[in-house]
Formats: C-alpha cells, sequence, structure tokens
C-alpha cells in the first residue's frame, strides 16, 4: 500500500478492480510546463448553483412549490441536497478555448 503522503495512490472502485491515481498536486508541475501562463495559457473557472444552471428545473420547483404541489421529498432535496456544476476553461494567448471540463458535486446546505 502507497504511502499516505505518496504522490500515487490506488483506487478500488465498485466492482472491485484497483487503479493507480497521480495526484493532482504531482500532475500540475507537468501540466504548467506545457500550459503554463508563461506560455500565454490561462484557466477560467467557475461555481454554479445546479438549480441557476438548470433554470427550467428551478422554474418548476418555484411554481410547484408555491402551489403546494411539491412533494416532500422533492422539497427536502430543493432546499437541503443542492449541487454546485463546477466548469473550468483552459483558454490560449489568442483568448481560444483549448479544453474544457465539468463536474456536479452535491453539497450539503442546512436549513434552521
Amino acid at each position: 500500500m502507497a504511502a499516505t503522503n505518496s504522490k500515487v495512490v490506488q483506487i478500488q472502485n465498485l466492482n472491485g478492480e484497483t487503479n493507480r491515481y497521480v495526484k493532482v498536486s504531482a500532475r500540475i508541475p507537468d501540466f504548467l510546463k506545457v500550459y503554463g501562463p508563461d506560455k500565454g495559457y490561462r484557466v477560467l473557472s467557475q461555481a454554479t448553483d445546479y438549480l441557476d444552471f438548470a433554470q427550467g428545473r428551478k422554474e418548476l420547483c418555484v411554481a410547484l412549490a408555491a402551489q403546494g404541489k411539491l412533494p416532500e421529498q422533492h422539497i427536502k432535496e430543493f432546499m437541503e441536497e443542492r449541487r454546485v456544476v463546477f466548469k473550468s476553461q483552459l483558454v490560449d494567448k489568442e483568448g481560444n478555448v483549448v479544453a474544457e471540463s465539468s463536474a456536479i458535486k452535491a453539497v450539503c446546505v442546512v436549513v434552521n
């Protein structure tokens, strides 16, 4: 098993298969050699509430809640089990998007 401060870790997936994963902190220096600011590249990142990203779903939830027709399970999801959309773009010195990536992650919002 790899040491806790190792740059490479083994991750076991749900199927029981083990995969080698190089930590982001170990990959950054190689990335910057090719796509660093000194080469004219920049990374743009944005985090957006999923409901703002999915405007139609947000409007539907608000309308149903206003009419008292939003089932309790959906109210809980709407209020507590929020998701955030993370989007990043790699942009070259001419302003062209070279690559982009996005991910949706759950966040917990505590409502008192």
